[in-house]
């Protein structure tokens, strides 16, 4: 029952007001209930829980044979490996047995995405065959992750192996190196081998995840080790500004916290923020009541950073596999993510891949073709060839914007220890890292939804 003081038009608007607010509130709470009232949900809950608690416990366990000092040492200001920890939620920071997480997983899918477009026809077969041709797809991307496992494996550990640290003992210098020489090709052998062994076991959680528990498994593996991080770089950042800057050390810490405030926010706008592009059918519709079709402002998501990253870290992976010390600087220099030149290319190739990406997920002649086969049309826009030009000139606008938003996120982690020394690229918050946790939460939310409505429309079906 709702009472209105004054009887007029701006009261009875109010009070509407009010109500609807209410009613949302209503409907966020009861979503909140329905997910702990209804067992389906909750037992996917409690099942996805399980896994990922099973993760991180294997995240613990260290491989043998690694001088956790010397790994310590080496990782600390190593950006490829932070790098590599964020795409594929591994734990390379302390080698364990998911060390790889599903890195492997997704360089394969990369892989195995390029050449289904138009580069070997039995690929681009089975992409036209649907869902049939993505079973077998997936099953050749599993099997390919298995090589990529093996090579990503061994590049990363011979890399590391390289690295020592000097102790003194007696008044005499000695170094200790990160896996002792003694038997050595022996020990490389067997840590790929229990590396792409528990790649392909992450891969296994991911599954189980996808098939009993809420989302996607890939994803949520991903997510829990970036989200396993994130105290410990904020700690190592703030403990680092404040002995580093002294006295100023708190504004310093002040700056990072806002910093990464409006990070978050900017990965939000990202996610969610789309253009709506107006369209109608003059046959059926009233030209002023209109339809439209939406285009995301960020419609790669974290792609371009993935591809660019890869592009970036394969070669210095390879170039570890040589004893040249030279050699290795220069494309540390160009490539490490730790000088001007490489974080300057690195940029480069995520605007390029956005570019590219966005035109491989958004075909503007096929768009065009299906709004004229619908008979829908862009208003002022005649169909056809005028409607594929205003498509694709809208594209590159939105394509823009959405590139630079990206750069901006991506770029922040190798930034902030170019211009602050006291920050680390391991301790820095990385915005790739939020945007897959933003994305991920988003997907689960919305999946967890669907399961819900699933629920309740089975319940009347018995009825």
């Amino acid at each position: 029952m709702v009472y209105f003081q004054k009887k007029n038009e701006k009261g009875v608007l109010s009070c509407m007001f009010k109500n609807k607010k209410n009613k949302r509130k209503e409907k966020k709470e009861l979503f909140l209930l329905k997910c702990i009232k209804n067992k389906s949900v909750r037992n996917k809950f409690l099942f996805t829980f399980l896994i990922l608690l099973i993760y991180e416990f294997g995240s613990k366990l260290t491989l043998p044979f690694i001088n956790q000092e010397v790994l310590k040492q080496a990782t600390e200001t190593n950006s490829l490996v932070s790098l590599i920890n964020t795409v594929s939620g591994g734990s390379l920071d302390q080698m364990s047995l998911f060390a790889m997480g599903v890195g492997p997983f997704i360089t394969a899918s990369i892989v195995i995405q390029l050449l289904s477009s138009d580069v070997i026809p039995y690929l681009t077969q089975l992409k036209e065959q649907g869902e049939k041709g993505q079973v077998k797809t997936d099953r050749i991307t599993r099997i390919v992750s298995i090589f990529c496992g093996a090579i990503q494996s061994f590049g990363i550990v011979y890399m590391l192996s390289s690295q020592q640290i000097s102790t003194s003992a007696g008044g005499a210098s000695n170094y200790v190196n990160l896996i002792d020489p003694t038997n050595y090709w022996y020990k490389i052998v067997f840590l790929v081998m229990v590396m792409v062994a528990g790649s392909m076991i992450s891969l296994w959680f991911g599954d189980l995840i996808e098939e009993y528990g809420i989302g996607n498994g890939v994803s949520l593996l991903i997510f829990a080790g970036i989200v396993r991080r994130f105290p410990r770089q904020i700690s190592t950042a703030i403990s680092s500004l404040l002995t580093t800057y002294g006295s100023k050390g708190y504004t310093w810490v002040s700056l990072y916290v806002v910093l990464i405030m409006v990070l978050v926010l900017l990965v939000v706008i990202l996610q969610f923020a789309e253009i709506h592009l107006p369209i109608y059918r003059p046959s059926s519709i009233a030209k002023d009541k209109l339809n439209y079709l939406p285009i995301k402002v960020n419609t790669p998501g974290v792609m371009p950073v993935i591809f660019a990253a890869s592009l970036m870290t394969v070669p210095l992976q390879l170039v570890y596999l040589f004893k040249n010390t030279d050699l290795q600087k220069i494309f540390e220099n160009y490539l490490g993510f730790q000088t001007w030149y490489s974080v300057i290319i690195y940029v480069v190739l995520i605007l390029l891949f956005s570019f590219f990406y966005t035109k491989v997920q958004i075909d503007p002649e096929k768009v065009s073709e299906n709004l004229a086969k619908g008979k829908t049309v862009i208003p002022n826009v005649n169909p056809g060839k005028e409607t594929e030009v205003y498509l694709n000139s809208t594209l590159n606008h939105i394509m823009v914007w959405g590139a630079l938003g990206l750069v901006i996120v991506a770029a922040i982690p190798y930034v902030l220890p170019l211009i602050s020394p006291a920050i680390t690229s391991s301790s820095a918050i990385g915005g790739t890292g939020i945007i897959i946790v933003v994305g991920v939460l988003v997907e689960c939310k919305i999946k967890v939804e669907g399961f819900i409505k699933e629920n309740r429309y089975e319940k009347y079906k018995q009825l």
